[in-house]
């Protein structure tokens, strides 16, 4: 096997060789076993929740595979609004704009499928490594990769990776899942090179006066955050933003920025919206209700198809009413009250 320089022993940070069906450090000697020709970078999960969560995803990944549209969904389809379903992937689309500066690698830490990573590889001509705990998950990214993206199975708060390895760092949807994310976060900094960026996605602790938490009280716990969502998200791992701003600030991170989202009125029209196009959506094929893209690729193996009229000018208007909703959402960002937000800064 051929492994890119990048690659070390999440253990102790040494060097790998290959012995018989296995990765072994030459430094503490712990191996990691090849499973169709993908290493495994972590050992027997001992920790109930993040075994739990890994158990639980890899069985989605298995009936997710099983999709017919599978190689749409992940090669061209992902980041318009079916799957991104609203105004959120117009704020990511923003940040990644002031964010990427020039050609480079970027690791997706949480890659899942790996076509978030192929779309903004597409679009910002970038190279992309991908790390997902789940091997059902990488053995999807990797057979349907038309940017031929390197994909590894391991855990985020170990990563496989050297120091100063990545131009960019991001990590959607994910932190939320982890036993410790202030370790992840902290991993994520550490194989970020010098004057690299780092952009991350989630949940939020402080949720007072939010869309959810306002279901929450009306339904007593039967709509929100909480409902269908028990066996993924556990709110006391939530993190505070701002703690976790300070935090990074001293590890060695610089120009933090937080982006509180889905506070009341984007999460309330995000989630219409959603039930509005899953409405109108049913029965029809996948090529019938398949949505405009935000994110324009230079590769054709990756560009989405022509758009019908209505998609166009749904895309045209979310971009429209983005700024609106951000600016109305003002009272709750200033609290620091909100569904989610987005982290970004640069390793000094």
């Amino acid at each position: 096997m051929n492994l890119p320089a990048y690659l070390i022993s999440p253990c102790c940070k040494g060097k790998l060789k290959e012995e018989e069906g296995s990765l072994v450090c030459e430094n503490c000697g712990n191996s990691f076993h090849i499973e169709n020709d993908i290493p495994i970078f972590h050992k027997e999960i001992a920790d109930p929740w993040k075994r739990h969560q890994k158990e639980a995803y890899d069985q989605f990944m298995r009936e997710f595979s099983l999709n017919p549209s599978l190689p749409q969904i992940v090669a061209t389809d992902n980041w318009g609004l079916k799957i991104a379903g609203n105004l959120k992937v117009i704020a990511l689309r923003n940040l990644l704009d002031a964010l990427v500066e020039k050609k480079g690698t970027v690791l997706d830490v949480g890659c899942g499928r790996g076509e978030i990573l192929n779309k903004i590889c597409a679009h910002y001509d970038l190279k992309g490594v991908g790390l997902d705990i789940s091997i059902e998950a990488i053995k999807i990214a990797r057979f349907y990769n038309p940017l031929v993206n390197q994909y590894w199975v391991g855990d985020a708060e170990s990563l496989p990776f050297r120091d100063n390895s990545f131009d960019l760092v991001i990590s959607l949807d994910t932190l939320e899942h982890l036993s410790s994310p202030l370790t992840a976060l902290e991993e994520m900094v550490r194989v970020l090179k010098p004057g690299g960026k780092l952009l991350v996605y989630t949940l939020n602790k402080r949720q007072l006066f939010t869309w959810h938490w306002f279901l929450r009280l009306i339904t007593f716990r039967k709509l929100g955050v909480d409902k269908g969502h028990l066996d993924d998200h556990d709110p006391e791992k939530f993190l505070n933003a701002r703690e976790v701003k300070k935090s990074l600030e001293t590890k060695g991170m610089a120009k933090l920025k937080i982006t509180y989202f889905d506070t009341f009125f984007t999460l309330a029209f995000n989630e219409l919206l959603y039930l509005i196009l899953q409405y109108r959506g049913k029965g029809k094929s996948e090529s019938e209700n398949s949505p405009s893209c935000v994110f324009k690729s230079k590769n054709p193996q990756l560009a989405v198809p022509s758009p019908s009229l209505k998609w166009k000018l749904l895309n045209r208007t979310l971009n429209i009413l983005y700024p609106l909703f951000y600016l109305i959402d003002t009272p709750f960002r200033l609290i620091g009250a909100s569904n989610g937000f987005f982290l970004q800064g640069v390793k000094r």
